[in-house]
C-alpha cells in the first residue's frame, strides 16, 4: 500500500506529555519488584535450605527491604 502523496503525518503529536509519576506509583513499583524477585528465588532456596528457614528468610528480607525502600522514597521527595 503506497502512502498518500502530499500528506504529512507527524510521528509524534505536537502536544507536550505531562508526567504522571507519583510517590504512590514509585512505592508500588518497588514493592512489585521486591515481591517478584522473592517469588523467583523461592524454588532454588527451598532446594538448599528446606521449608521453614526459607519462609523465615523471605519474610525478614521482604520486610527489611520494603521498609528501607519506602524510607528512601519518602526522604528523597
Amino acid at each position: 500500500m503506497s502512502p498518500a502523496v502530499g500528506v504529512q503525518v507527524p510521528l509524534l503529536p505536537n502536544h507536550k506529555l505531562r508526567s504522571r509519576a507519583s510517590l504512590s506509583g514509585a512505592v508500588f513499583n518497588v514493592f512489585t519488584s521486591i515481591i517478584g524477585a522473592k517469588i523467583m528465588s523461592i524454588p532454588a532456596t527451598l532446594k538448599v535450605l528446606r521449608v521453614i528457614p526459607v519462609f523465615a528468610c523471605v519474610d525478614c528480607d521482604h520486610c527489611l527491604l520494603a521498609g528501607i525502600s519506602v524510607e528512601i522514597l519518602i526522604v528523597n521527595t
